[in-house]
Parts: structure tokens; C-alpha cells; sequence
């Protein structure tokens, strides 16, 4: 919808920059209250270019002036337009390279409020649970 409503905005300028398009007067361009109402679907936009070019009311050169000078502002704010660049916590950076188990049990010790948001308990409570548990968590062999 941006693009469209900035995309007219400059057509509109560059309509009335080259004289083809007063909007104070209705002899050029019959309809003028209503050639542009906002907002815009970019069909809408189209269409109203090929009526216009159907008319001879503006030349192909007009149109492709405003074009122009759309790309134009768009690229220059691309340029201007800075990156945006995330920061990310070192325990998540380090988990493509030494696995999941290997980077947060380690990692998440040593952050203990990542590791309360991870597991939903203090360091201190999930040790005491461990204790209980790891007796029956140990593997066992299976081969006969």
C-alpha cells in the first residue's frame, strides 16, 4: 500500500511539473477531484495511467518520467535506509556447532536466569530433582 500511495504522490508531481495536470483547473483533465483518491490498490493506479494514455490527456513520455522518478526515491531510500542488525545471545550463536544438549545445559548453568526461563526452575531446585531422578535415568544394558 506504500508503494502505491507513493507511487501516486510522485506521479502527481510530476504531472504538475510538466503542466499536464492542473488540479485547479478541470480543462485539462476532466476529472481531477476524484483521479486520485488514496487510498490506492496499485490496479487502481494502472488503470487510471492506461485511461489516461487512452485519452491523450498525458503522453507515454509523462508516465514514464513519474516512473522514473519513483525508482529514483526508492533507491534513494534503500541507501539511506541503515541495516538493522540483531543481537544475539551467545548461548544461541555457539548451538549449530556443539549441539543442543552440549551449549544449553553448560551455557545455561552459567546464565542462571536463562536457565530459570529454560526450565521453569532455579538451578539449585533442578539439581536436587537430578539427585532424586538419576538413579532411574541411568542407561542400562540391553544386549543379551
Amino acid at each position: 500500500m506504500r508503494f502505491v500511495v507513493r507511487f501516486v504522490a510522485i506521479l502527481k508531481t510530476t504531472l504538475c511539473d510538466l503542466d499536464v495536470l492542473r488540479f485547479s483547473h478541470s480543462d485539462v483533465i476532466p476529472y481531477p477531484a476524484y483521479l486520485f483518491p488514496l487510498p490506492l490498490s496499485l490496479s487502481r493506479v494502472v488503470c487510471l495511467l492506461a485511461n489516461m494514455l487512452a485519452m491523450q490527456y498525458v503522453g507515454s513520455a509523462v508516465i514514464l518520467a513519474a516512473v522514473a522518478a519513483f525508482i529514483d526515491e526508492e533507491e534513494e531510500d534503500n541507501r539511506r535506509r541503515r541495516r538493522h542488525r540483531f543481537w544475539i545471545h551467545p548461548i544461541i550463536t555457539q548451538r549449530e556447532v556443539r549441539g543442543q544438549f552440549g551449549v544449553l545445559y553448560n551455557d545455561l548453568r552459567a546464565h542462571e536466569d536463562k536457565f530459570f526461563n529454560y526450565t521453569r526452575m532455579s538451578i539449585r531446585s533442578f539439581d536436587e530433582l537430578l539427585a532424586l531422578l538419576s538413579s532411574h535415568l541411568e542407561g542400562q544394558n540391553t544386549s543379551f
